[in-house]
């Protein structure tokens, strides 16, 4: 089986865009509430 790996350059587009209240469903089929740290 392959597994791919990313790195969080590779997707911090699209966390920026969820950040942003910006619709994407490409990280997760559901709509993402709320950030924790």
């Amino acid at each position: 089986m392959n597994v791919p790996i990313v790195t969080y350059e590779d997707i911090k587009p699209y966390i920026d865009r969820i950040a942003n209240r910006e619709p994407s469903n490409i990280l997760l089929a559901e709509s993402v509430l709320e950030f924790f740290r």
